[in-house]
Parts: C-alpha cells; sequence; structure tokens
C-alpha cells in the first residue's frame, strides 16, 4: 500500500477512494479510525464518505452541485433525453430532478459513470489541471482586446517614446505572466481559471463582473465529476 499523505500541519490527509480517485486532501476528522491490528489508532486509507460510498451508502448530492455537471455533458449529448438514455433511465428523470433540491446518491453514481465514459470518448484527461471553477475564453478575450485597443487610443506613440503595454501592465496588476496575459487576449484557452479571470476583471475596475450574464461560471471540465463534488464538500455547498 502506498505511504500516506498528509498536509504540512498533519490536519488533512490525502484520500483516493471512490469519489476521490484523482486525490483530494481531506480532513483528519473526516476520517474514519482503525481500532485494531498494526494500524490501530491511525486514520483508514479512505476518508469517511468513500467508505461509505463503496459500502453501497451512497450519499444524495446537491442539485446545485450537478446542474452544471449536467450542462456539461448536454454540451456533449444535446439534450436532457439524450442524457437519460445514455444512462438508461427513463427520459423524464433530468425533468424530474428540477423540483427537488438533492440527487440520490445511486443517480450521482451513474452520472459519474457516464462522465467517465464521454472523457474517454472525447480523451479528455481530466488532471485537476487549473482550479475547480472557470470561464470560457470568450468574452473575456473580446473585452481585453478592446482594452488593449483603448490603451493606445489614449496614449502617445513614436519612435522615442517609452511606453508600457497594456497587457504588461494588467501583469504587473495580476501577477499573472504577460504570456499568459496574452493568450487571454487572444483567446488562444478554452477556458480561463476563475481565480485568474477575478484577478484581471478587479485590475480592470470591474469588480461586480459577475454580474453579466453573457460570463458564466462553470466547473472545470478538466476536473473529474468526483474532484469537483469533493471540492464543493469542503466548502459546504453539498
Amino acid at each position: 500500500m502506498a505511504k500516506a499523505v498528509y498536509s504540512e500541519d498533519g490536519s488533512m490527509k490525502l484520500c483516493r477512494g471512490m469519489l476521490h480517485r484523482e486525490g483530494v486532501m481531506v480532513p483528519l476528522h473526516k476520517y474514519h479510525i482503525i481500532k485494531a491490528g498494526r494500524l490501530a489508532g491511525k486514520p483508514m486509507y479512505e476518508c469517511a464518505d468513500c467508505w461509505r460510498y463503496r459500502q453501497g451508502n451512497k450519499q444524495s448530492v446537491s442539485m446545485d452541485v450537478m446542474w452544471p455537471v449536467i450542462n456539461r455533458l448536454k454540451s456533449y449529448l444535446g439534450t436532457d433525453m439524450a442524457i437519460c438514455d445514455r444512462m438508461g433511465v427513463h427520459r423524464a428523470t433530468i425533468s424530474r430532478m428540477r423540483h427537488q433540491e438533492r440527487m440520490n446518491g445511486e443517480y450521482v453514481q451513474r452520472f459519474i459513470d457516464l462522465d467517465h465514459e464521454i472523457a474517454r470518448e472525447q480523451k479528455i484527461y481530466r488532471n485537476k489541471t487549473g482550479g475547480p471553477e472557470v470561464i470560457r475564453a470568450e468574452p473575456l478575450g473580446t473585452i481585453l482586446r478592446k482594452f488593449c485597443k483603448d490603451w493606445f487610443s489614449v496614449r502617445p506613440t513614436g519612435v522615442n517614446t517609452i511606453l508600457m503595454g497594456p497587457q504588461d501592465w494588467l501583469s504587473t496588476k495580476t501577477e499573472i505572466s504577460v504570456r499568459q496575459i496574452a493568450r487571454f487576449c487572444n483567446s488562444e484557452n478554452q477556458f480561463v481559471s476563475l481565480v485568474h479571470a477575478d484577478k484581471i476583471f478587479t485590475a480592470l475596475g470591474m469588480q461586480g463582473w459577475t454580474e453579466y450574464d453573457e460570463i458564466e461560471i462553470i466547473p472545470n471540465p478538466m476536473w473529474s465529476l468526483e474532484s469537483y463534488v469533493a471540492y464543493m464538500k469542503e466548502r459546504g455547498c453539498v
């Protein structure tokens, strides 16, 4: 068995159980303690949530967490009915869930399985790249390109003019590399981490950017459903 991994202060332990296959640091108080044998007094290798899930006591999950995942599956398959067909459940299942606050653990597992299946089909390798939540590259790219254009329109230019460029200024304000800022300006990446987006919008004086309907915060597609649910649990949102 692999050696257990703990946080620096010893308050958290790495779990790779059924809900955390990619590895998530979980507080020690969320582990069962082994009561007998040579490992007596030590936490189990998987957290209590994963242990209960593996034993068949699958916990329900808040629909606030599941809807972004359902919407992501819908972007791949087209309709709610297509999702239900792939899962092998009644076509009205997702429609009925719109009136529920939580999703039954059995259905959570079906969504996890479908999430993995589509990831394999699309050759999406979800290794928790970036933060747990992201925004799409657009309209951020459009906003940044306009900012750059406006920057030069109100500043003198010329051979002997020393001028800090807009991307350099943003890099200084946000502590994001100039190359990364340039990628965002050109919409080279499909998604931008929520942390980077918030820094950029704050630097641009758009602190209330989350109110814009066209800018949607979504789960990072590079995170598996288990990891995202674990993240939401840690925030107390599940």
